[in-house]
């Protein structure tokens, strides 16, 4: 992406806006492989963007990251994929930076393609990924954010009869 030096590769990204903080958060992999997750905080002005300093937020080899702006909480959620394992941590933006909570395992077993979404009417943040761990069926889990982590997860399976599918260029 633009805010890193040129010579680096970044995978896997993504970006939420922050509406408490006006400040967008992006989210990226900056290597192929074995490489940690990474946020940056960005301030946009009229047709330009300034950025923060970068932020590792899992040192670990992490996959699908996706974002999540949780307007109750005034937080950002990122949800990704390390180890197999489901997992998402809390950040909280200030001027330009960002700082993390621990993270936190929805998930044990082998996910892929994790999406996430906020749900405004309950408060709540969604995950959905593929549930390798569970003949890959289509899997939901519903987070209620604390201040700095997760104060309830519930799992939900998709019916047996819908089948996994891809989409070109990601979730």
């Amino acid at each position: 992406m633009f805010f890193k030096a040129r010579t680096l590769k970044v995978f896997n990204s993504a970006a939420v806006y922050d509406a408490n903080a006006q400040k967008v958060v992006f989210i990226y992999k900056y290597n192929a492989s074995n490489s940690g997750g990474s946020a940056i905080v960005g301030t946009v002005s009229g047709t330009s963007i300034s950025f923060g300093t970068a932020v590792v937020f899992d040192a670990g080899n992490i996959n699908y990251p996706t974002a999540v702006y949780d307007s109750s909480t005034n937080q950002v959620v990122i949800g990704y994929q390390i180890s197999s394992q489901g997992t998402f941590i809390v950040g909280t933006v200030s001027g330009t930076s960002i700082s993390f909570g621990a993270t936190a395992v929805y998930e044990s077993g082998s996910v892929e393609w994790v999406a996430g979404a906020y749900d405004s009417t309950n408060n709540k943040v969604v995950f959905s990924y593929s549930d390798d761990g569970n003949s890959q069926k289509g899997t939901g889990v519903v987070c209620q954010i604390g201040s700095t982590n997760v104060s309830s997860l519930h799992r939900h399976h998709r019916p047996s009869h819908i089948k996994r599918g891809y989409r070109q260029g990601g979730m």
